[in-house]
């Protein structure tokens, strides 16, 4: 992975420092560090290092005191980079002092201070990276703001080699690049499963009964209120939740359903594990239930017992250490930073809503006497369409989280799709899906490279959520027709065996395509189409 680093001080300590971050997502970077306060030249001249040296990831961290003058002058400059380097993704740091001001009571009380005029710096900044579809802002004020600036920055390094920041400083500005970096590359963890009892709410509540469980909006049951309000943020950002916990099932639901200060109600919950089973035996199945991998989970649990067990059972969950005082655990949740994203999805708000639909869809399976029988009840529509700006970040999202139905799990950044849509040669699909019981949205990708009479199937990848359903065959289905109809004789299909995706190759081996040393090859007129699918549009 390509990552530039462009700045107006002095950055040459910082990859190194990133990069021990970046092993704990096992992450690896090859760096390139323009020049001391070269960020403008480097993204202006089309022959600039930079520009030889395609970053993947660009990191653009600039002090306010060299932009305070004219900040229309850096908007424009973000602008060109955003065009000059369409590929990458540019994380650019927001604003904030590095001294103190002499009239502190000013400050927020004129509108000739420093301090308004970085706040609109600030808004400006954010506005202009929402209207830029590669470009994202971290958040460096935030990051003084937690430790403190005394503690954040060193001013010996600063007069002797223009290098602001402290020990403490630079690892943070390391930690926060690297999650960034992590978040750009699809490193998101998926799903959040929680314990009950002194983890959701304080107390047993099957020894201290539902009304005496320590949840409310004062004292010390407000910090578990406050813990929930902020999961549930996480939860409509897409974070996917279950539980997992020993107790009675009857007497815990009753609490989720009952309790008057419940935030985390059981609608919120893809899946339940209330028993006293193992609790390692327990995540095996929410994983199989929700068909997502064990790398992708974090487990909470108050139990230093319980938390040993699992790490010990399945290294791949990761299982933070709980604060031991439960005054801690609302700044806990919010500086958990394996759930971070630099943008949000329609598909993401609505996670949470299209798993529950997915229980609905197994319950209907269940009743149903035969499987075509399931089939024909949903009512299955799909909606087939070339990508656009809109669907982007979907698109992108999608290379790089899904691994079982992936033919080749190529992994691209909205900054690689943007670039591909922009080559004549290049065609990107994605198909979106609804039933009686629901609308999926976006739910497969494919990326096709045509030579002519000859097409190359660079990508193609279904979430698991909708697969088994023949969504997968109606998409493949219309891009071999649509194939035929523009003068494609055969479509080559590439295909990257990996320890995750034998499901999509057991796909192919069904279709019986003509095997190839590259993957397969198959004549672009084959019909697969499902006769239970209702293709609604192409476009």
């Amino acid at each position: 992975m390509k990552i530039a680093l462009l700045s107006s001080y002095t950055v040459d300590f910082l990859p190194k420092e990133t990069d021990k971050f970046l092993n704990g997502f096992n992450l690896t970077a090859e760096w390139h560090v323009a020049p001391f306060n070269q960020y403008r030249q480097e993204i202006l001249n089309p022959n600039s290092d930079v520009h030889r040296f395609q970053p993947q990831i660009i990191l653009l961290s600039v002090d306010v005191d060299d932009i305070f003058s004219a900040p229309q002058e850096f908007m424009d400059l973000l602008k060109t980079a955003s065009e000059n380097f369409s590929g990458s993704t540019i994380l650019v740091h927001n604003f904030s002092f590095s001294r103190n001001e002499p009239m502190k009571l000013l400050e927020w009380n004129s509108p000739e201070s420093r301090q308004f005029l970085v706040n609109q710096i600030n808004s400006r900044l954010s506005e202009s990276a929402m209207s830029l579809p590669n470009v994202f802002v971290l958040d460096y004020a935030g990051l003084i703001k937690e430790i403190g600036a005394e503690t954040f920055f060193d001013k010996r390094y600063y007069y002797l080699a223009k290098a602001p920041f402290s020990a403490a400083g630079n690892q943070k500005i390391a930690q926060q690049f690297a999650t960034a970096i992590a978040t750009v590359v699809g490193k998101r963890k998926k799903c959040l499963v929680l314990d009950l009892d002194n983890t959701l709410w304080g107390g047993i509540v099957g020894e201290d009964g539902i009304e005496n469980i320590q949840l409310s909006n004062d004292g010390l049951g407000k910090a578990f209120y406050d813990f929930q309000k902020n999961i549930d943020k996480l939860y409509k950002n897409g974070v996917i939740l279950a539980l997992c916990s020993k107790n009675e099932p009857s007497i815990a639901l009753a609490a989720l359903r009952e309790h008057p200060y419940m935030i985390l109600r059981e609608e919120k919950f893809s899946a339940i594990y209330v028993n006293w089973l193992d609790k390692a035996e327990n995540l095996r199945s929410i994983a199989k239930e929700l068909n997502i991998g064990l790398d992708s989970m974090v487990f909470l649990d108050d139990s230093e017992h319980e938390r040993a067990l699992v790490r010990e059972s399945l290294p791949e969950v990761f299982v933070p250490d709980l604060p031991q005082d439960a005054t801690d655990y609302p700044d806990f949740i919010a500086r958990l930073d394996c759930f971070e994203a630099l943008s949000i999805t329609a598909e993401d708000q609505e996670r949470g809503k299209l798993y529950a639909q997915e229980r609905k869809r197994v319950e209907l399976q269940k009743s149903s006497k035969t499987f075509e029988e399931f089939l024909n009840s949903l009512n299955i529509v799909v909606a087939i369409k070339t990508a656009d700006n809109f669907s982007i970040p979907r698109v992108a999202q999608l290379t790089q989280k899904t691994n079982q139905f992936n033919f080749t799990t190529r992994r691209y950044t909205d900054g690689d799709i943007t670039t591909l849509l922009k080559n004549d040669k290049y065609k990107i699909l994605y198909i979106s899906a609804k039933d009686r019981l629901g609308d999926s949205g976006i739910v497969g990708v494919a990326i096709i490279e045509n030579n002519g009479r000859k097409a190359r199937l660079d990508t193609f990848l279904i979430s698991c959520r909708v697969l088994g359903r023949g969504i997968e065959q109606a998409f493949l289905g219309t891009i071999f027709k649509q194939l035929a109809n523009s003068g494609v004789d055969l479509l080559e299909i590439e295909f990257t065996p990996t320890a995750k995706n034998k499901i999509a190759s057991d796909f192919l081996e069904k279709q019986h395509f003509e095997r190839a040393d590259f993957g397969w090859v198959v004549p672009s007129s084959l019909d697969i189409f499902p006769r239970w699918v209702t293709l609604e549009s192409y476009e």
